[in-house]
C-alpha cells in the first residue's frame, strides 16, 4: 500500500426507507380495494342499461320507469301481453337478451323462451294443458342492482336509480291495450230455449226433437220451398248446451256428463248435419273445450271459451273449416268483476254480445263485427 492512501469503504446495496416501503404497500392495498369496486361499478352501468332495455322491450315507453319504481304496475301490464298472446306466440322471447344481462337464473331463461300457453297467467290450466311456468319465474328485479350499486362504492354513490336508462338501439315494444270495459247490471239474463230457434228476422225455424224410436236426438226444420225434414244429429243421451243459429243453419253444442269434450254440429235448414270442428288453442292442441258458449250470427259460427275466468272468442265463417285468432273480450284480473260467472253469447240483431251471468247480476260487452272486437255496449 502506498503512503497516504486510504482504505476503499465496504461496497453498499440501495437503500430501500420505511416510509417508500409502506407507500408501494399502501398502493398495493388501494389496487387491490379499488379494482372489484371499479369492476362492480362498470358491471352496474351495463346491468341497469340493460334493465332498462328489458322494460322497454316488455311493455313499451312506460317499462323502464315502471319496473324501477313500480314492479307491480309492469308486472300488471306483462300479465296483458301474454294474455292477448296467441297460444303458441312466445311474448317474450325478444326481451330474452337483455334479460341475461340481469339475472343469470336458468329457470329465467327458459321462461322467457317458453309460450304464451306454457304460463299459469295465460289460463289453460285444467284445458289440456298443464302450466309450466308463471310470470314470477321471468325473475327480473332491481335486487341485483342493489347488490352492484353497494358494492359500486364509492365511485358510484348515487346508487342505481338515474343509471337506468335505454340504449339507443333498444327495441320497444307497443305499449299493451286495456281490454274494453263491460257495463254492469243487476237481474237475471234471459232464459234462452234449447229445443227452439228462430233466426233473427223470424225465418229459419230450427226445433229439437227426439226420433220416432227414442234413440237419436234430431233436429227439424223447412227449406225454402216449405219441405219439413227431420235429420239425426246425436244419440238421444247427448247433452245439449247451447243452440244458435241465423236464417240457414243452426249450430248445436254438446257434450257429455262428467266430461270437458265438447262436440259441434251444424245443420242446414232443409237439409243435413255436419260435425263442425272445434278450434285448436295450439297448432297441436288442445282443443277448444268446456266451459264455451255458441252463436250464429250473419253466417259466422262464433264461439267464447272461459279459461279460468279470461273469456276468449274464437269465430269461422266457413264451418269450423278454419278459425279466427283468439280475442280476449274479458279478464277478471283487471279488477272488474269475480270469475264465477256463466259466460253467454246474446244474439240481438245485427249486434253480438257477451254476457256473464252471475244470476243476481251480469256483465255485458258488445261486438258488431261478429266477435272481432268488443266494447262497451
Amino acid at each position: 500500500m502506498r503512503a497516504g492512501a486510504l482504505p476503499s469503504a465496504p461496497a453498499v446495496g440501495p437503500v430501500i426507507r420505511i416510509r417508500t416501503l409502506l407507500l408501494f404497500t399502501g398502493l398495493v392495498l388501494a389496487v387491490w380495494w379499488s379494482l372489484p369496486r371499479i369492476r362492480a361499478a362498470f358491471q352496474l352501468y351495463s346491468a341497469a342499461t340493460a334493465f332498462a332495455d328489458y322494460g322497454l322491450c316488455m311493455v313499451g315507453p312506460t317499462g323502464p320507469a315502471l319496473l324501477r319504481d313500480n314492479p307491480r304496475e309492469f308486472w300488471r301490464l306483462a300479465r296483458r301481453k301474454l294474455v292477448a298472446s296467441p297460444p303458441d306466440e312466445r311474448p317474450f322471447k325478444k326481451c330474452a337478451k337483455p334479460a341475461r344481462s340481469v339475472t343469470d337464473s336458468a329457470t329465467s331463461r327458459d321462461a322467457h323462451q317458453s309460450l304464451a300457453i306454457a304460463f299459469a297467467e295465460w289460463g289453460a290450466e285444467g284445458d289440456g294443458q298443464a302450466p309450466v311456468y308463471a310470470l314470477s319465474d321471468l325473475g327480473i328485479g332491481t335486487h341485483r342492482l342493489a347488490e352492484l350499486a353497494e358494492r359500486a362504492w364509492p365511485f358510484v354513490r348515487d346508487g342505481y336509480m338515474a343509471l337506468v336508462k335505454p340504449s339507443s338501439y333498444a327495441a320497444e315494444a307497443p305499449h299493451p291495450f286495456e281490454p274494453p270495459r263491460p257495463v254492469f247490471g243487476r237481474g237475471a239474463v234471459p232464459h234462452r230455449s234449447l229445443s227452439r230457434c228462430t233466426g233473427p228476422e223470424g225465418d229459419g225455424e230450427f226445433s229439437l226433437d227426439v226420433s220416432s224410436d227414442r234413440r237419436w236426438k234430431v233436429v227439424r226444420s223447412s227449406s225454402a220451398s216449405g219441405v219439413t225434414s227431420d235429420v239425426r244429429f246425436a244419440p238421444v243421451e247427448a247433452r245439449v248446451f247451447s243452440v244458435s243459429c241465423d236464417s240457414e243453419k243452426v249450430v248445436i253444442g254438446m257434450g257429455r256428463e262428467g266430461s270437458r269434450e265438447v262436440d259441434l254440429v251444424t245443420c242446414t235448414r232443409g237439409g243435413g248435419c255436419e260435425r263442425t270442428p272445434l278450434p285448436l288453442l295450439a297448432p297441436e292442441g288442445p282443443r277448444a273445450r268446456f266451459p264455451l258458449d255458441i252463436a250464429r250470427i250473419q253466417g259466422t259460427t262464433v264461439l267464447a271459451m272461459t279459461m279460468k275466468g279470461i273469456v276468449r272468442v274464437v269465430s269461422s265463417r266457413n264451418d269450423g273449416a278454419s278459425w279466427t285468432p283468439l280475442t280476449v273480450a274479458f279478464d277478471p284480473a283487471e279488477g272488474r268483476s269475480d270469475v264465477e260467472r256463466t259466460v253467454r253469447l246474446v244474439v240481438n240483431g245485427r249486434r253480438l254480445l257477451v254476457v256473464g251471468d252471475g244470476g243476481a247480476s251480469y256483465w255485458a260487452l258488445a261486438s258488431d263485427d261478429a266477435g272481432a272486437s268488443w266494447h262497451t255496449p
